[in-house]
């Protein structure tokens, strides 16, 4: 083995410090109708984007389906955080979508980060609006924080190249 070749060893371990770790996140609303607030979530779930498809049967015959791709549907997207007393814009806006019907679509970016705060995945969230506001459930036997739980549907979700 000559000098310059890596021991196997030490390529797999280079390998593993390519992977992504999921806790560096951040996540930035978009919006003309307030200053957004910087909110921090525990936890975003829901990027993810699904084909449609829609079987057709062959003429005359029952036997074969045909599934042909209809259109791209993203999944809700759910974000998850300590509650806090302060109310910020953002929950605001929700509230308005949820309980006073004032839909008012903005834009995500999530961002995925190293630890340096430098952006490895973004993702754009297109036309937003809250479809429920919720908190997780009180229990006097139990010391666990209140979890605020913001739901959102969207038009379109979209990877795009970092900064």
């Amino acid at each position: 083995m000559g000098t310059s070749e890596k021991p196997a060893i030490a390529k797999e371990a280079d390998s593993y410090n390519k992977l992504i770790p999921s806790f560096f996140f951040q996540v930035f609303f978009i919006s003309d109708d307030f200053v957004p607030d910087r909110l921090g979530f525990s936890e975003v779930s829901g990027l993810s984007v699904e084909l449609q498809t829609e079987e057709v049967f062959e003429g005359g015959g029952n036997t074969y389906a045909y599934r042909l791709p209809k259109q791209a549907k993203p999944k809700n997207l759910v974000l998850k955080r300590a509650l806090n007393p302060a109310s910020p814009n953002v929950i605001e806006w929700a509230r308005d979508c949820v309980e006073k019907f004032q839909i008012r679509p903005l834009t995500l970016v999530i961002s995925l980060e190293d630890a340096s705060q430098q952006q490895l995945k973004v993702w754009n969230v297109m036309n937003a609006y809250a479809v429920k506001l919720s908190v997780s459930d009180f229990s006097a036997s139990k010391s666990e924080m209140v979890i605020e739980t913001l739901e959102l549907t969207c038009q379109s979700i979209v990877e795009v190249k970092p900064d």
